[in-house]
């Protein structure tokens, strides 16, 4: 059920739209019905209903966004040159639109069902484990990053893991 009604805020206009959504047997999927708000101008039943699947995409957006700060950390940067977090932020944004698009053939590609794995997957292949997997791999090269720029030996790093309790391969 999508009702939908236009109101103005501080002299700025928005669509408000209240979805009920029903699973097949015909109960209510949620508990109360979602109240979405937009700026884009909805004049009838099927332009209310596209809402929702645009709302939807919030979601995507806001993992990428999640990885590049708790993987990437990016409010962290080490780069403060504006032009170049902008260039680093539109490639992250990029790739994982890319990889939202092709979201069917990455599920039987055996990298990605692999970083997944190493994501904590255990044979899933989803978004979350992807990005988990890409972070556990960028915080390797990172550890193999300073191990060349300090000249770490092997029994150096065996001494490492040690305090960290991470037994020695």
């Amino acid at each position: 059920m999508i009702e939908w009604d236009k109101i103005n805020l501080n002299g700025h206009d928005y669509t408000t739209v209240r979805a009920t959504l029903y699973k097949r047997d015909g109960t209510k999927l949620y508990k109360d019905p979602l109240l979405l708000m937009t700026t884009i101008e909805v004049n009838s039943y099927l332009e209310a209903k596209e809402i929702y699947p645009i709302y939807l995409l919030r979601s995507k957006i806001e993992s990428v966004f999640k990885f590049l700060k708790e993987a990437l950390g990016w409010e962290e940067f080490q780069v403060r040159d504006w032009e170049s977090i902008k260039n680093l932020i539109a490639i992250c944004f990029f790739v994982g639109g890319y990889f939202y698009e092709i979201d069917s053939e990455l599920t039987k590609n055996a990298t990605i069902i692999m970083i997944c794995d190493l994501g904590g997957g255990k044979g899933k292949i989803t978004h979350h484990f992807f990005l988990q997997g890409l972070k556990k791999l960028l915080i390797a090269e990172s550890v193999n990053q300073f191990r060349d720029e300090h000249n770490i030996s092997d029994e150096l790093y065996a001494q490492m893991q040690a305090y960290a309790g991470i037994a020695p391969e």
